[in-house]
């Protein structure tokens, strides 16, 4: 419920906060500094539209100034226009990180590959970043442009591309021509960044999954489990290396998928 005295209270706190007066506000936004006192004061209430303005020049939701909730941006929640599967989505992602911390949490390993999860997930949007900024070249040079799709499904100039083409249109020519060039500048980026990210999981995530005690044993150095394992005899740490090296070769071998049958039929 719309309370007023809250209303009062945050607008003159964002003023205080942000350091900024009354005839900053009115400036930026062509609100009247004395409908702003008025605001502040609790002598009148804006219109929707004046209470929009307000909100981007403070860079607040409508719902924390009129005291619905106390989130100041507001993005706890998706405007309607928003697509199911787009806010779908985004919980799955959020999903995802609560899961990626509680590893972090868990596992002895888990600060590391929740580091290097972060850095995988920073480079995904350069992708899109990337081709934004080509799609947003071609639209000046060609405005009758609107977005990537097959090209029997794109118009050029009022009309299909296809039938522009046919036509002999030169105009049409040298925008197919710049077209490719600009998937192909994507479609490496996309590669560059697939890399980037492979390495990642290959170095980071997989190393720090494995840690120090499997790199010793991979290695079957007595010297090195000695000091991982003080308390075994060297019997003991000559089985533990020849198991390892037979649990490797059978691996190699395939016959890793054999075991539990053969488990199963001693019992």
């Amino acid at each position: 419920m719309f309370d007023i005295n809250v209303f009062c209270t945050r607008l003159k706190m964002l003023r205080v906060t942000t350091a900024t007066s009354r005839a900053d506000l009115s400036n930026a936004t062509g609100i009247p500094i004395s409908s702003l006192g008025n605001y502040e004061r609790g002598d009148k209430t804006p219109t929707i539209e004046t209470l929009m303005k307000i909100c981007e020049y403070y860079k607040v939701s409508a719902d924390y100034l009129l005291g619905i909730t106390e989130e100041k941006s507001g993005r706890s929640s998706w405007p309607v226009a928003v697509p199911t599967d787009a806010t779908q989505s985004v919980n799955d992602i959020k999903s995802f990180v609560e899961e990626m911390i509680l590893s972090a949490r868990t596992y002895p390993y888990g600060l590391q590959t929740l580091d290097a999860y972060s850095t995988i997930i920073s480079l995904l949007p350069s992708i899109d970043s990337f081709a934004a900024g080509l799609i947003s070249e071609l639209r000046e040079s060609y405005p009758s442009f609107k977005c990537l799709g097959a090209e029997t499904d794109m118009l050029f100039d009022g009309q299909p591309l296809l039938l522009a083409l046919v036509a002999g249109s030169k105009n049409a020519t040298a925008f197919v021509r710049r077209l490719t060039a600009i998937t192909s500048q994507i479609s490496d980026r996309t590669l560059e960044v697939s890399g980037h990210i492979e390495k990642i999981l290959e170095i980071q995530v997989l190393g720090a999954i494995k840690g120090q005690p499997l790199e010793i044993i991979e290695r079957a150095n007595p010297e090195l489990l000695h000091k991982s394992m003080p308390q075994a005899s060297d019997k003991n740490l000559v089985d533990f290396i020849q198991g390892r090296l037979d649990a490797r070769e059978a691996i190699d071998s395939g016959s890793i998928d054999n075991i539990d049958d053969e488990e199963e039929s001693l019992k």
